[in-house]
């Protein structure tokens, strides 16, 4: 909050604003998934998170700038919560997909547990913009990395079996 000079209320409106633009975000990818494909949706939301981290919250001087930053974010984050699920299923099939998401999903926590960590330390406690500018660039090659990875990535060929 320090680091755009939000007071503690306005800061947590702007967390409330994240939670909705999640959860708008996880029927709209999900749904557009359907559509367009799964791996195309994901590098939208890469993309997505890619524009709020280098362009907009390492340079939010307002609340409006802010709240577009997280907004954006939370959209994203929703979205790939909106479409894990189905590519799980594309990956390793609808016998124990209830399992499987779980581990995914399990993953998705831990990386949410420890990123945080992450920009924590390289921050070292401050609420000098620039140091959280570090950890937003820090965040963005790691989509860079995601989006590399995921080109990459292909869902195995299932082979129909005569009965």
């Amino acid at each position: 909050m320090d680091i755009v000079s939000l007071t503690p209320v306005v800061a947590g409106s702007v967390i409330m604003i994240l939670g909705i633009f999640n959860g708008l975000g996880r029927p709209a990818c999900g749904s557009l998934s359907d559509k367009i494909g799964r791996k195309n949706v994901i590098f939208v939301a890469f993309a997505v998170q890619l524009v709020a981290l280098v362009l907009i919250l390492p340079n939010a001087s307002s609340y409006w700038m802010y709240a577009l930053g997280v907004s954006l974010m939370g959209f994203s984050y929703g979205g790939f919560l909106g479409t894990m699920p189905s590519i799980t299923s594309d990956f390793y099939g609808l016998k124990n997909v209830g399992l499987n998401y779980a581990l995914v999903y399990t993953g998705w926590g831990a990386a949410g547990y420890f990123g945080p960590q992450v920009a924590k330390v390289m921050v070292g406690g401050s609420v000098d913009p620039a140091d959280w500018r570090k950890a937003f660039y820090f965040i963005a090659a790691a989509c860079v990395v995601g989006m590399v990875l995921w080109f990459f990535t292909r869902a195995p060929v299932r082979h129909k079996t005569v009965e």
